[in-house]
């Protein structure tokens, strides 16, 4: 049904506050699209290209130990994620694997 487009795009679940990978992987990708403004969606984005590169992640939050650092809230934090400027550019028709403004910029 997705390959169709009759269904909702598969999302993998990455928590943007707490997750680690292996640099090259993160290579693979191209890293965060910088195409994304504020906050919204960028985290999302990240793991279907991830996803779509043939990576899984592997959930160790019951395990591993993070440590959060202080800073202060940001407002521009919409009431829904439908309502950040990112929503159309995340829900765009094709996401290649590699995003074109990344860690390297192909633009």
């Amino acid at each position: 049904m997705r390959r169709l487009r009759l269904a909702r795009r598969h999302k993998p679940k990455i928590l943007g506050c707490h997750f680690s990978l292996f640099r090259e992987d993160i290579e693979k990708v191209n890293g965060f699209d910088e195409n994304f403004v504020g906050w919204g969606m960028e985290d999302d984005d990240f793991a279907l290209r991830l996803h779509q590169a043939g990576l899984d992640a592997k959930s160790v939050i019951l395990t591993a130990r993070a440590m959060h650092l202080w800073h202060p809230a940001t407002a521009s934090k919409p009431a829904a994620l439908r309502d950040t400027p990112n929503a159309d550019y995340f829900h765009r028709a094709h996401v290649d694997t590699r995003c074109r403004k990344g860690l390297l910029d192909s633009d």
